[in-house]
């Protein structure tokens, strides 16, 4: 019996590297072995991409399309990385002789003239270019599903399409404040989650996964780094209230990386008007609006994450938007194959939900949110 179509994720007992937090396309299964494709492991090109489109010149030369754009490609798998696919969405383009059908409008086409769309400065929406694929010997992929190796689930194309960006974050993406840091991480360990040692140089390092270090002031801050199942980094802290300010609250805050932090704090200044609660040295700035805790602290992979890593939830959008431009503030349109931004703003099909996304001085993507629907309450 076979298994494909199929969406195989992996478990943390699968010890293979390459397929570390892996997202599988299962395409073909039977008595002879598998066929599959990573689809959440992204790759951006810098410098010349050549691809060869598969037919030859009318003087015996491989006929070839290059590009010196940046390219977004995928890392399909381990095996054969000279070789590539599209992987297609409801594509009306390429001919029934260029495709094979995967599963319900999921396709993976050979098409020239798709290929060259795809490299172009207009790419269609829905659409991926995979480098490389995941093969298995016969009997190989059911006895790692027996040892519970991987977890079976549907193939969902919005899945697969509208969440590219998790895993491209190589910084913690959210800092999670809490009483008691040593009882928090016991108790995640006896779920079975890794909390993962670090080593900041300086003598400031993990130890048992723990990183203790103390503030000017005498207080002492515990921090604690873990990854959760889409390879996203969590910090947790506890960390003392300060005398005459306002107890720390507890929950979750948004955590941003800046490659400059002195221009990250210009920039959220002049285009925000947000000034730092603390500044610590070139290291980190910290924050707060309310309950709500924002830390931006400097490291050299800022600008690595391609989604929205922040979002401020406000009254009326188009007029923060406006305010906004008025200090220079550029909002980015985006294209999300059915429907898109009009004018910088999305609205959602359904309730009506406004959005809007723009950078900040990092490379940082933020977005504002005016929400339409059931507001979320706290239990």
């Amino acid at each position: 019996m076979t298994l494909a179509p199929t969406l195989l994720v992996s478990m943390p007992q699968l010890v293979d590297p390459n397929f570390s937090r892996a997202v599988v396309l299962l395409c073909k299964h039977s008595a002879k072995g598998a066929f599959g494709l990573v689809v959440n492991r992204p790759l951006v090109t810098s410098g010349r991409v050549v691809v060869n489109l598969g037919g030859t010149t009318p003087s015996g030369m491989h006929e070839t399309i290059s590009t010196d754009r940046e390219l977004e490609m995928w890392i399909g798998g381990p095996v054969e990385p000279q070789r590539s696919w599209i992987l297609v969405a409801d594509d009306e383009d390429a001919s029934e002789e260029a495709r094979v059908r995967i599963a319900d409008g999921l396709y993976l086409s050979t098409s020239p003239e798709l290929l060259q769309r795809l490299m172009g400065p207009e790419p269609p929406a829905r659409t991926r270019f995979i480098v490389g694929y995941s093969g298995w010997g016969p009997g190989q992929l059911d006895a790692e599903i027996q040892e519970s190796a991987w977890l079976i689930s549907d193939v969902d194309r919005d899945l697969i399409f509208e969440t590219p960006a998790a895993h491209t974050a190589k910084n913690t993406v959210a800092l999670w404040r809490v009483p008691d840091l040593r009882a928090e991480v016991g108790d995640l360990r006896s779920r079975g989650l890794m909390f993962e040692e670090q080593d900041f140089g300086g003598g400031e390092r993990t130890i048992d996964g723990i990183m203790t270090s103390t503030e000017p002031d005498g207080g002492t801050v515990l921090n604690a780094w873990f990854r959760d199942g889409d390879g996203n980094w969590i910090g947790m802290v506890e960390q003392p209230d300060r005398p005459g300010e306002p107890p720390v609250q507890m929950g979750f805050g948004a955590s941003l990386a800046a490659s400059d932090l002195t221009r990250a704090q210009a920039w959220y200044a002049e285009k925000l008007s947000l000034e730092p609660l603390h500044v610590y040295d070139d290291e980190l700035l910290v924050y707060r609006q309310g309950a709500t805790h924002l830390s931006i602290y400097a490291t050299p992979s800022a600008g690595t994450a391609k989604n929205t890593v922040a979002v401020w939830r406000v009254d009326d959008l188009r007029a923060e938007m406006a305010a906004m431009q008025a200090r220079g503030v550029v909002f980015g349109d985006y294209d999300m194959g059915d429907t898109g931004t009009v004018e910088g703003v999305y609205t959602d099909p359904d309730d009506g939900t406004l959005a809007a996304w723009f950078m900040d001085s990092e490379d940082n993507t933020l977005g504002l949110v005016e929400d339409h629907g059931e507001p979320v309450r706290p239990q």
